[in-house]
């Protein structure tokens, strides 16, 4: 069986953090997930952890339809801690042929990396993804540059130096690669991650996931993701509280182009609402 990593979120450091009596509370997407989120799992928080604040972690169950069905999700190689010379000569996370379920018809790779040791952590490196050899279709930089905008703070020590993915008291980055177009349902794939170079004490948490969808389940459909600001969650909230200018997160997920979204909001209990158009063409997700 294998372990499926579903977060990697860093616990803040101590000395003189103050999270208040209710703590402070993030929300994630977990819908990738919801193929292994049923029946009896067994759970646990590893890597230290579980030793550092108490952790209270709760799943909503969201009724509606998706906006395209997960068929499967697999780890395409272990969650493992390794150090980049044996990343580079590919002793961890080789080249690996994938299957590919037929009744699929998008696939996405999701891909959570930390750098760690002196200079693992706090210089940037390129890791890319390949798929059936030859040129590297995907390649991007493993680096976290709000680490001095956490809102979580003030924490002790280093935490507002910038670091390779993750950041003291927040989640870590994950990078989306969608390779619908370079495999073929019910076939395989090679499939290799990898990095180009490093030094020193360089090592990394590699988590590489591949999940597979159907079509998307509508032909038009937008949905409000977030609102920034005006907000009181924890994830904003360097850029609260404000009272003008509202920021929100749209996201289309319907199969056609869309062309144009219109917002009606509300401020107070004003009888008429205000309206906000935009213009220009957005693809699926």
């Amino acid at each position: 069986p294998m372990k499926f990593e579903i977060t990697s979120f860093v616990t803040p450091y101590g000395i003189n953090l103050d999270l208040g009596q209710d703590g402070v509370t993030y929300s994630m997407d977990l819908t990738d997930f919801s193929p292994i989120l049923k029946g009896n799992k067994y759970m646990l928080m590893d890597r230290g952890g579980q030793w550092q604040e108490e952790m209270d972690i709760s799943f909503w169950f969201i009724v509606g339809k998706p906006p395209r069905d997960v068929v499967d999700i697999n780890q395409i190689w272990r969650v493992d801690r390794r150090s980049y010379t044996n990343i580079i000569a590919d002793d961890s996370f080789e080249p690996r042929d994938v299957s590919f379920d037929p009744s699929a018809t998008m696939f996405k790779i999701r891909s959570t990396i930390s750098g760690h040791g002196q200079e693992g952590e706090f210089i940037p490196r390129d890791h890319y993804i390949d798929v059936d050899g030859g040129n590297d279709e995907f390649v991007w930089q493993v680096w976290k540059t709000e680490c001095p905008d956490n809102p979580v703070y003030p924490q002790g020590g280093t935490w507002i130096y910038e670091r390779a993915g993750w950041c003291p008291g927040m989640e870590t980055n994950t990078e989306h690669s969608d390779i619908t177009s370079l495999v073929t349902p019910g076939t395989t794939a090679n499939l290799d991650y990898g990095m180009y170079s490093a030094s020193g004490s360089s090592n990394y948490i590699v988590n590489n996931q591949l999940v597979q969808y159907s079509d998307p389940n509508h032909t038009l459909d937008a949905s409000l993701i977030d609102v920034v600001s005006p907000n009181n969650n924890i994830e904003h909230g360097r850029l609260n509280s404000i009272c003008d200018n509202p920021t929100v997160v749209n996201r289309y997920t319907g199969a056609t182009t869309l062309t144009s979204l219109t917002i009606t909001y509300w401020v107070n209990d004003v009888a008429n609402p205000g309206v906000f158009t935009r213009t220009g063409s957005v693809d699926f997700m």
